[in-house]
């Protein structure tokens, strides 16, 4: 949907609904629900996992059910603490001191103890900079990081981390991208070009600079069976299901019933992706805002995308993206490690 076509849904609207969704900076989740609704393939929801959540409905939020999940001892990425805390000295001696950390979306504490374990043996880090929409992660991550290190500087960045720019150059950035952050950035179906991602890294690589590392996770696990044990179907149809309790009361649609939809994953090996789907058991009318939308029965719609690029398709993205990778490392659920340089 482009910038106009945006301004024409919001303006549909009426005043009062417009104006709530404003208060309650959800412009861009009405938006976004109604082109997933419409079958706009482009869109999901993944930028919304670290919304904060409904303090009277937290338990129910897809945040909270992202939680969830990761917590789940099936989930590969919660497990990648041992890799980063054996290889933290091997890695410290490729980057040097006196370096500055940014956390491309910190996350909850899962996603924190990979950087604690990961700086363990630096010396001498100048700043850490966490980066999220979560102001809590946030707040959480400066809080535990402090608790270490006291002497280590830090700052935070509130927003899209993908729109993210250093308020003034940094001498010696490092990129931490753990859990998917840039690797689940969505593709054209069918494409091997991976222009997406390519261009979000060769975009990083320009703003942080010539003497800029990236250390990224990638999960290369690209079997079904074993994909699915990774996200088991009950705990992600759960977690998926938190998605239409948020569509049905943060936009206030009430012909949307949570027990009318299915979790039915697919992956497709083409381009490796992990398509995160649910399946309308029911036809719907419903009305959000001023929209009317139709689903039909067994219409299937993509809410989560997950990548699970093999590590020489990841390498080459790598080095289409101006990355030259120092250095990988693999633990035993084959995720990836990469240190790589600005090239």
């Amino acid at each position: 949907m482009s910038k106009s076509n945006r301004e024409e849904l919001l303006k549909r609207q009426s005043p009062e609904y417009l104006k709530y969704l404003k208060e309650n900076n959800l412009e861009d989740f009405f938006v976004d629900t109604i082109k997933v609704l419409q079958g706009d393939k482009k869109t999901t929801f993944t930028k919304y996992l670290s919304l904060p959540n409904d303090s009277k409905k937290k338990e129910k939020s897809l945040a909270f059910g992202w939680k969830k999940l990761s917590n789940s001892s099936s989930y590969n990425y919660a497990k990648t603490n041992k890799i980063l805390l054996d290889k933290s000295l091997s890695i410290a001696k490729i980057i040097g001191e006196k370096s500055t950390f940014i956390d491309f979306g910190v996350g909850n504490n899962i996603g924190l103890a990979k950087t604690i374990a990961l700086i363990k043996d630096f010396k001498n880090i100048e700043k850490y900079i966490p980066l999220d929409s979560n102001k809590n992660y946030i707040d959480n991550a400066i809080n535990k990081i402090l608790n270490l290190y006291p002497q280590i500087k830090t700052e935070a960045g509130l927003g899209d981390f993908f729109n993210w720019k250093p308020k003034k150059s940094i001498k010696n950035p490092v990129a931490l991208c753990f859990g998917g952050t840039f690797a689940n950035i969505n593709e054209k179906e069918h494409s091997k070009k991976y222009e997406n991602i390519v261009s979000k890294l060769s975009n990083l690589r320009q703003i942080l600079g010539q003497n800029a590392f990236l250390i990224i996770s990638q999960d290369t696990c690209n079997k079904t069976k074993e994909l699915k044990k990774q996200y088991v179907p009950e705990v992600c149809e759960n977690w998926l299901r938190t998605v239409f309790f948020d569509i049905k009361f943060k936009l206030k649609v009430t012909e949307i019933e949570i027990k009318n939809f299915n979790y039915t994953p697919e992956f497709r090996k083409k381009n490796y992706l992990y398509a995160h789907c649910m399946k309308s058991l029911k036809s719907l009318k419903i009305k959000i805002g001023n929209e009317k939308i139709s689903i039909q029965k067994n219409q299937v719609f993509e809410m989560l995308r997950s990548y699970k690029y093999p590590t020489k398709v990841f390498e080459k993205i790598l080095k289409k993206s101006s990355w030259e990778v120092e250095k990988s490392f693999t633990d035993s659920n084959k995720i990836v490690f990469f240190v790589c340089k600005a090239n």
